[in-house]
Parts: structure tokens; C-alpha cells; sequence
């Protein structure tokens, strides 16, 4: 049904052992916004979400429920997959969906010096299945002291052991952690903007240190790709502290990639 979260079909996958082939990081918004927007996952022979729907129901216009099937009409199917609502309400659509997966989880922070080379990028890239790349600007102070949080995965065929599930109560409680923190501190930024380099400083120690060190783990694909509950609210913390701090006229780049 419609209601259903990213977060609840996360859940569902990993309780029924599937896999759906792309998704987003967030685990707090809707499975049919996700479609419907056209979102882009993770993963090199990956599509967006709305391409891996093979069926869904819409009331139109006129208040009639009509059905769109993929194998039947393939280009409307298109369309109406990812259209944005224009076609009407969504009241429910059905996944194609595999056998679950396992992926190796490797999290590293490098210098923005680093990885402002064509060449790095590039190889980075081409030897891994997914790439994250996360950029939260003076994490290091000053600009060119910045780290690049670099998240990859790459599937596992060999029986290995994934994390249990302590693993994700712990972080969830890191992630509320977090965010209790960063809600009290933000509306003291617009008055004491001075201490917005510090507040980045400090939180990307608390993900670095704490959140996500350096390492790799193994996980299932759902818990991969969903790694990070409160990751919405996080961002738009950051993304105030640092409009805070900067001048208007000073050009923000905020890197957020995914392949």
C-alpha cells in the first residue's frame, strides 16, 4: 500500500531474504514518492526504482481505479511509473524483486585534495559496484583541510558473516545521539555564527570516530544501501549550520554521489 516507508520495506526484505535491486538512503520516506520522483539507487547495473515496478493501481481523474501493467503496455507503464502523481493518486504498486544479497560494506575518509583528481575519482569508480561520496564543508576548519567521507560496496560471494543485529540497535541510538545534539545546537548558529566551523569540526569527528570509523563490514544489501535512519534530518542541519556561517555571495558546493 502507499503508506509504506522505505524503512518498512527494508525491514521486509531482510525478515523475507529479498532484494530490491535499487533504493534510497533514507528509511523514512514513502516506497510510491521514492517511484514516482524517479529516485536513483545504488549500484552499476542499476536503474531507478520506478523501472523495477511491474504493477500498480491509480484513481484517476474521474475517481475510477485503473490498473497499469508493464508486460501489457510498456511505455505508459513507463510514464505512469514515474510520473509524478500527474496521472493520479497511486493506491498501490508491486515490485520485481531477487534473492537477497550480501555486500562488503568498506567505509574510508580521504583528503578533498585527494579526491578532487580526475584520475582518483575515476578509479574509484570503476573498482567498486557503488560508490558514496559525502562532502560536509569545514570538517576540517578550513576548506582545504576537509576530508571526504568515501562509502563503497561490492558483492559478496563467499560465505562470510554479516553483522548481527545488535549492530543496527547500537546505531540507531548513535543516530538519535546525533541528532539530539545537532537540534540544540542549531538555533544558536544565526546568532553565534562564529562557532559553525567548530559544530562541523566536532560532528564529523562523531561520524568518523563513532558513527561510521574506518573499516569494512558485511551486511545485507537492504541494510547497506538504508544505513542511516536519521540521515535526512542530518543533512539539513549540516546544510543550516554551514549557510549560517558562509557570506551570501560565497558559492556552497555540497557533493552527494551515487553510482
Amino acid at each position: 500500500m502507499t503508506g509504506v516507508t522505505t524503512g518498512d520495506l527494508k525491514n521486509f526484505q531482510v525478515k523475507h531474504g529479498l532484494y530490491l535491486n535499487t533504493n534510497v538512503i533514507l528509511d523514512l520516506v514513502q516506497v510510491v514518492s521514492v517511484a514516482q520522483t524517479g529516485c536513483h539507487g545504488v549500484g552499476k547495473d542499476t536503474h531507478c526504482l520506478s523501472d523495477y515496478l511491474v504493477e500498480m493501481r491509480v484513481y484517476n481523474a474521474n475517481g475510477l481505479l485503473r490498473k497499469y501493467c508493464r508486460e501489457n503496455e510498456a511505455d505508459l507503464f513507463n510514464a505512469v511509473s514515474a510520473g509524478f502523481g500527474c496521472f493520479g493518486i497511486v493506491y498501490d504498486i508491486t515490485f520485481k524483486m531477487e534473492e537477497n544479497i550480501i555486500v562488503k560494506t568498506e567505509t574510508s575518509y580521504e583528503k578533498k585534495t585527494s579526491l578532487a583528481n580526475a584520475n582518483r575519482l575515476k578509479t574509484l569508480i570503476k573498482e567498486n559496484w557503488a560508490v558514496e561520496i559525502f562532502w560536509f564543508p569545514h570538517n576540517g576548519f578550513k576548506l582545504e583541510d576537509d576530508y571526504i567521507w568515501v562509502r563503497t560496496f561490492n558483492k559478496e560471494n563467499n560465505k562470510v558473516n554479516v553483522v548481527p543485529k545488535g549492530f543496527y540497535e547500537n546505531e540507531e541510538w548513535y543516530d538519535k545521539m546525533s541528532q539530539m545534539a545537532l537540534k540544540m545546537a542549531s538555533p544558536h548558529i544565526t546568532t553565534y555564527g562564529w562557532i559553525v566551523p567548530y559544530m562541523q569540526w566536532a560532528s564529523f569527528k562523531f561520524i568518523k570516530h563513532i558513527l561510521y570509523p574506518e573499516g569494512h563490514i558485511y551486511q545485507d544489501i537492504a541494510h547497506a544501501v538504508h544505513f542511516r535512519y536519521y540521515c535526512l534530518f542530518y543533512f539539513l542541519n549540516v546544510l543550516n549550520l554551514v549557510s549560517a556561517y558562509l557570506e551570501k555571495n560565497t558559492i556552497l558546493y555540497i557533493y552527494l554521489i551515487d553510482y
